[in-house]
């Protein structure tokens, strides 16, 4: 498993994530949430995706934006997250008329890489198509991460 050498942490509840999702803020986030997709062996992890309970109605909306249903889809990562930056988050959505940025998915990774950026990108996908309508273009802040996962998309 090309995963495991990057298996470096242990899930401990005294952390200050743990700490945070045993809190009535981390509550408030796990009733809103929900796990699509991980990699947790037990133990440890790379990557954790998730998204709002309510993302096939985010995608709905979207799709219904645009009269051809093609959605221009946004994504980003971004660090800060935790102590030493061991873990990045990255989302992928759509803004809808009145400028308000509409997350589909989002993913806790050890890297922006072609493979994290590419999970999020299928979700999105996987979403629109669902509520009828497809991803036309990606606005991303100049990552090859992004670049390659759309070559491996195609």
């Amino acid at each position: 498993d090309p995963g495991t050498a990057q298996r470096e942490q242990t899930f401990d509840s005294s952390d200050d994530m743990g700490m945070f999702m045993l809190s009535p803020n981390g509550a408030l986030a796990n009733k809103h949430i929900k796990v699509h997709s991980h990699d947790h062996d037990g133990t440890s992890w790379t990557y954790i995706m998730f998204e709002y309970v309510h993302a096939p109605e985010l995608a709905a909306k979207l799709v219904q934006m645009f009269p051809d249903g093609k959605v221009q889809l946004e994504m980003d990562f971004f660090m800060g997250v935790c102590a030493r930056n061991d873990w990045q988050v990255g989302h992928i959505g759509g803004s809808c008329r009145d400028h308000k940025y509409r997350p589909v998915a989002m993913i806790i990774t050890k890297s922006e890489n072609h493979d994290s950026a590419g999970k999020l990108l299928t979700r999105a996908m996987e979403l629109l198509k669902e509520a009828g309508g497809d991803g036309r273009g990606i606005l991303v802040d100049g990552g090859k991460a992004l670049d390659k996962a759309i070559g491996i998309e195609k």
